[in-house]
């Protein structure tokens, strides 16, 4: 006896195998028109850079003003606004 696992198996997947065919021809003539067409130009965007540190206060890093502490990475990405 079929269990109905099987039976829903043996329904589906030709459904399943059309709908995958029908779906895939639209996508890879999309993919053609796109690269044809020009890629338009980014606007400068804003970098955020998040950092997080639960022992970190406001002048730890030195280029808040900490003579001790040496940041030379994140000195340079503040210097560079």
């Amino acid at each position: 006896m079929k269990t109905l696992k099987n039976t829903l198996i043996r329904r589906l997947a030709p459904l399943a195998l059309l709908t995958l065919t029908f779906l895939s021809v639209p996508l890879a003539t999309l993919e053609h028109s796109f690269a044809a067409s020009p890629q338009p130009t980014a606007p400068d965007a804003m970098n955020i850079l998040v950092l997080y540190a639960d022992d970190w206060r406001n002048d730890t890093l030195g280029v808040a003003g900490n003579p001790v502490v040496k940041t030379p990475a994140l000195d340079q990405l503040a210097s560079q606004g």
